[in-house]
């Protein structure tokens, strides 16, 4: 991505442009300031939200990490006193949910980010770095990810997210300087300018393109050299569908193999078979006479109505004007966020906290980090993840010092409704918890009182508020097969 889009390379050697197939568009002249991206680029790409997402997740599950912003540190531990102080349905959170070992579970972005976990940590001032890291990872989400976000939106909250970033890194630039130092043999792989008080250079990096890139689609439509139809289908920008296809393609393998991969002509043969279902499951929605019904997920089910349900959005006033004010305003968030943590006083004293001053330095010091070609295809193939093992064990000594309150797991038959006393929250999104259930489907539920109401739990629901940990493969199909190793 870095070298395809020109980021910061230096002596690049290879020329994939061309004058007569490339992108390109105005720019104004004020933008030079703090945007990056060269006016002409030859395709459009982004890394994958997802991915993006579980990067920002690992790195604060890491025990390598020492995440510091101002006066605060980004800590773990809040969301485990969490899970140990509060009631599960506040949170929605398991300690499954924070197991580092599962890098590419992308659910646990979600959860832990969720607005609950936000308004808990919000509550207390010792966690103010951390909520502010996982407000980051909120935006990230929304940004990227969902459907049913307008492209301004999409760019303020990648916008937020950028100048934080930025604004994060130069007050670690000026408080932590980094220091030369000679790494062990085993960890001369490891970029020299990865801070532990900080994200990894490869998220920084994709977080800066991502943005750019948002913002160079949005010129584009705005310039007429795309359709506006463009930015309603944003989040398609990644790999998603793709991976998509190929779990669908996996899936036809059946139960009884344990085989995960196949050859070109065997996935060819499959995507005639996906293509075959497609058409006939389209033929049966319209379809009057003896129907053919396929049973479908609740998820799904629930996905399907919220996309039947939403309206396209239509961009008024397509211009740099408004977004040039929603950048700025963008800033002034991320501003204010860097206030809330002490980082403000620092950056005012040496000139570094209007955006102006903000990307002289954010442009330095990616600059510092240009790479040439052929070392932007090393660190492309060197592996980004922390180390697994310390990681691992930081994991299970957590979640074996977690304990919860004896009065929620007993059963009380006394009572016909079970009761959650220690219930703060009114609002249970989320979860299958119902204010009324038809008769069909009233077996599949109990009855619990809630604040003094009667509702309705799911059972699959209860068994996961009452189990400590969610025994699940591994969102890593490579690892999901493999037995854990006791000494």
């Amino acid at each position: 991505m870095r070298l395809a889009a020109n980021y910061f390379v230096k002596t690049q050697i290879l020329n994939i442009y061309n004058d007569k197939l490339s992108f390109t568009v105005k720019i104004p002249s004020g933008w030079t300031v703090w945007f990056f991206l060269s006016p002409s680029q030859l395709f459009l790409f982004m890394q994958d939200g997802a991915h993006v997402c579980t990067k920002i997740r690992n790195r604060m599950l890491s025990k390598t990490a020492e995440l510091t912003m101002g006066h605060y540190e980004v800590s773990i531990q809040h969301l485990y006193d969490l899970i140990r102080s509060k009631n599960k349905i506040d949170h929605n959170l398991s300690i499954s949910d924070l197991n580092v070992k599962d890098k590419q579970n992308f659910s646990s972005c979600q959860k832990i980010s969720d607005d609950k976990i936000l308004n808990l940590l919000m509550l207390d001032d010792n966690c103010k770095a951390t909520y502010n890291y996982l407000l980051m990872l909120n935006l990230l989400i929304s940004a990227y990810t969902e459907r049913r976000v307008s492209f301004n939106d999409r760019i303020y909250y990648a916008c937020i997210v950028l100048f934080y970033t930025r604004i994060w890194r130069i007050w670690l630039y000026i408080t932590k300087p980094p220091r030369k130092r000679k790494l062990p043999e085993k960890k001369k792989n490891r970029k020299p300018h990865d801070s532990p008080h900080f994200i990894t250079s490869n998220a920084l990096l994709c977080i800066e393109l991502n943005t750019h890139y948002l913002i160079y689609v949005y010129l584009l439509i705005e310039q007429r050299i795309l359709p506006q139809s463009i930015a309603e289908n944003i989040y398609l920008f990644s790999s998603q569908p793709c991976e998509n296809v190929f779990r669908n393609a996996r899936a036809l393998s059946g139960v009884y193999s344990t085989r995960i991969n196949f050859t070109i002509s065997q996935f060819l043969k499959r995507i005639n078979k996906l293509n075959v279902l497609t058409e006939l499951k389209q033929f049966e929605a319209t379809n009057s006479e003896q129907k053919i019904i396929f049973p479908v997920h609740h998820k799904i089910k629930q996905f399907l109505t919220e996309t039947d349900s939403q309206t396209s959005f239509n961009i008024i006033d397509l211009n740099i004007n408004n977004l040039e004010k929603l950048i700025f305003r963008a800033y002034e968030v991320a501003q204010e966020m860097a206030i809330s943590v002490g980082m403000s006083n620092t950056l005012i004293k040496n000139n570094r906290f209007t955006i102006e001053q903000s990307s002289q330095l954010a442009k330095h010091l990616l600059q510092s980090n240009s790479l040439t070609e052929s070392e932007v295809l090393d660190v492309d193939g060197s592996t980004d993840d922390e180390s697994t093992d310390d990681d691992s064990s930081n994991y299970d000594e957590e979640s074996n010092d977690i304990t919860y309150n004896d009065d929620i797991l007993e059963n009380d038959d006394s009572s016909p409704t079970t009761s959650f006393e220690n219930l703060q929250s009114t609002i249970y999104s989320g979860l299958r918890l119902k204010k009324s259930v038809s008769i069909s489907h009233v077996h599949k539920y109990f009855a619990v009182n809630i604040h003094g109401e009667k509702l309705f739990l799911h059972k699959q629901t209860a068994t996961w508020y009452l189990q400590e940990k969610q025994l699940r493969l591994s969102c890593d199909r490579l690892q999901r097969v493999q037995g854990k190793i006791t000494s």
